[in-house]
């Protein structure tokens, strides 16, 4: 029911709100501002985030003030996300409850929220910032946003390289988590309907997944994720329990593997 609010509330005060509608580089710089002039604790929830820019303006504000980021659970299959940028002072969750389609951002008494997810420009061709102080509406997106924090799952990261065995044998426990792992590959294998290549670790389901543009600047760099195979590798990012493809890690960057 909440829900359903919200998104009513949503199409009300597209009539009734300072609204902005932005090419990439306008709608950078006003969110950028925003989060920069902000008061008081900064909750922003978004389903992906890919700008450096904007990462980089809420690792300056969380210096000084408590910054909760929100992501959908998918965005971190995703090649483009940066949340791996993000400062450990950042509260990050994983969202894997339900599916907004809008990205909200709640300061000490306002809310900014549009048709965007913070990526990159391509996706926003169509952009549109709506700001507003009413009292309703943010009373009802803080309450919603907290929900989710209490049903979402906290992003973290370790220090120290765990191993294969270690992972599969506590998948909740690093579920989401940003970590290295250790094993040996032990079969390299493309799609056959993708661009798309995997790595096997320790004979076992757990996948480590080389989307093409990043086989692409592997092939740049003299790199073939053949050489792997059977050499014990280090491999750094979010470890993904997935639902249907099982335990996996998505290469961000050729630099995350290295033997």
């Amino acid at each position: 029911m909440k829900i359903k609010l919200l998104l009513f509330s949503i199409i009300i005060l597209i009539f009734t709100s300072s609204f902005i509608s932005s090419n990439d580089e306008s709608f950078q710089t006003y969110l950028i501002e925003y989060i920069t002039k902000s008061e008081g604790d900064i909750i922003i929830y978004t389903p992906c985030l890919s700008s450096d820019k904007i990462v980089n303006s809420i690792n300056k504000k969380a210096s000084t003030q408590s910054i909760t980021v929100i992501l959908e659970s998918n965005s971190l299959n995703y090649s483009y996300s940066k949340h791996y940028n993000l400062d450990k002072s950042v509260n990050i969750y994983i969202n894997n409850e339900f599916i907004l389609n809008n990205s909200f951002i709640l300061n000490k008494n306002t809310v900014l929220f549009g048709n965007y997810s913070l990526v990159s420009d391509q996706f926003n061709e169509n952009t549109y910032i709506i700001k507003t102080d009413n009292n309703d509406f943010f009373s009802d997106c803080e309450s919603i946003m907290k929900h989710i924090i209490a049903n979402a799952s906290l992003f973290s990261s370790f220090s120290d390289t765990v191993y294969t065995d270690e992972v599969l044998n506590n998948l909740q426990h690093y579920a989401d988590k940003y970590i290295t792992v250790s094993g040996t590959v032990t079969d390299v294998y493309n799609s056959k309907k993708s661009n798309t290549c995997f790595l096997k670790l320790d004979n076992s389901n757990f996948t480590i997944v080389i989307f093409a543009d990043i086989l692409e600047e592997m092939k740049l760099n003299s790199i073939n994720p053949f050489y792997f195979l059977n050499q014990t590798v280090f491999i750094t990012g979010t470890f993904i329990n997935h639902k249907q493809y099982g335990p996996e890690i998505i290469l961000l960057s050729p630099t995350h593997i290295t033997h």
